[in-house]
Order: C-alpha cells, then structure tokens, then sequence
C-alpha cells in the first residue's frame, strides 16, 4: 500500500496543473479559439480524473495510517501494561527485600542453639566463595540436617525406652505375684527353721525394724550387729525395743 506522502505530491502536482488549465480556458475564453479552449477542457477533464485518483489514494493512505496507528496504541498499551506490572512486582520485591534486612529476630543464634559458623566451615567445608547470606543458607540447611538425624535418634530412643519400660513393669507384676508366694513359704518353713536353728523370719523382722531407725541409731545398730555375729559373741545381745508400727506411722 502506497505511504500517503506520495498520494499527496501527486495530489498538489494534479493541482497545480488545474490551475495552469484553469487559466488557459480563462485565457481562451476571451477569444483565443475553439481548438485551444476544447484542448483546454479535455486536459481538464483528464486532470479531474487524476484528481480522483490521487485524492482516492491520500483517502486510503490516511485509513492505512489509522490502522498502523491503532495497532501501534494498542502495542504501546499493551506495553504500557506490562511496565506497570513490573514496576508493581518490583516495588513489592523491593519492600520483601527491605522487611527481610530489617527483621530482628527475638531470638539468638544461640537461645536457638545453632553451630557457630567457624563450627559449620569446620564440619562442611563447602562455604568457600560465599557471601554472608549464602553462608547462612547453607548454616540453615546444615542445622536442618541435623536436627532432622536428632529427630530420628529421639524416635529411636523413645522406643527402646518402651521396650525397656514394658520389660520392667512385666518383671515388676513378676516380682509382685512373689510376694504372697513367698510369704506363704515363710510361714510353712517356720517349723523348719525352728528345726534347724534359722531364725529367718525374725532375722528379717528385725532388719526391717532396723531400716525404721534414726540414721545415728541405725549405724550404731548395724555395727554392734555386725560386731556380734563376726566375733560369735553368743553372750552379747543387741536388740531393738519399741512398737514398729508406732515407727511406720511416724
């Protein structure tokens, strides 16, 4: 499609020619011939149509000039748009940067109980080339790590612990379905051990009542007990005298 520059010197060219016509129809109007004045009127007639021509194509230069026009404002808005958009995402980046500087956190590195950096370079040794923020990035994932292995070792614990608890109390219904059975076995060996001389029971009677005594009273029992019986010392007596049920409610 012709550009509407070139329509529009064609335009004025085709008007300058009517102007030349016009005036030599004025001209020949005066007297000057039929031959020059039908001349004159053809070349007009001639130049009119190219009149329309030329006006047809500055018409059709000017619509195309529109339409490019159009299309470059709607590019343009659509640009402008975009830019908009950018400049929003860059101002809430920006305002993200900004509130992430000036974050102070209430806690420490060590109220949270992460390794010290000289600690961290020791354990990793992958930290050369990093600024600070790329240090503690790598610090965080570090931690993470080993928090996560701590996790896992607690889980274990914590089930051995159960294993070990469900073991103990299944030991400790053992040791307590003795206690009758045992007592009972006291109470049948007593002519036994009358027999035999073995005061068990009144041996345990007695350290029982012993364990109810003041720690002054207890320590001077239990030598003067120990004394008796490695020395086999059968004239000498050590007891103790009192109500043990007075000295449990006490």
């Amino acid at each position: 499609m012709t550009s509407t520059a070139e329509p529009l010197s064609t335009l004025m060219a085709v008007l300058g020619q009517m102007r030349e016509v016009t005036e030599q129809l004025a001209a020949s109007a005066g007297g000057g011939g039929e031959d020059k004045q039908l001349r004159a009127v053809t070349e007009a007639s001639l130049l009119f149509l190219e009149l329309k021509g030329a006006n047809r194509d500055v018409l059709e230069g000017i619509e195309a000039t529109r339409e490019r026009t159009a299309d470059a404002k709607r590019t343009l808005d659509a640009t402008r748009l975009q830019l908009q958009n950018v400049l929003y995402e860059k101002s809430f980046i920006a305002k993200e940067i900004k509130s992430n500087q000036d974050f102070k956190s209430k806690y420490s590195d060590e109220q949270i109980g992460m390794c010290g950096v000289a600690e961290f370079k020791a354990a990793s040794g992958g930290s050369k080339g990093l600024d600070a923020h790329g240090v503690m990035l790598e610090r965080l994932k570090h931690e993470l790590a080993e928090r996560k292995a701590l996790c896992e070792q607690e889980k274990e614990l914590k089930a051995r612990r159960k294993v070990l608890q469900d073991g103990i109390s299944t030991r400790r219904k053992f040791l307590d379905s003795l206690g009758p059975q045992l007592k009972g076995l006291k109470r049948a060996s007593l002519p036994l051990q009358q027999q035999l001389e073995m005061p068990i029971a009144l041996e345990e009677k007695r350290k029982h009542a012993a364990r109810l005594l003041p720690p002054p009273l207890y320590i001077l029992y239990t030598q003067l007990a120990g004394t008796k019986e490695a020395f086999g010392m059968e004239d000498f007596a050590v007891s103790i005298e009192g109500s043990v049920a007075e000295a449990e409610a006490v």
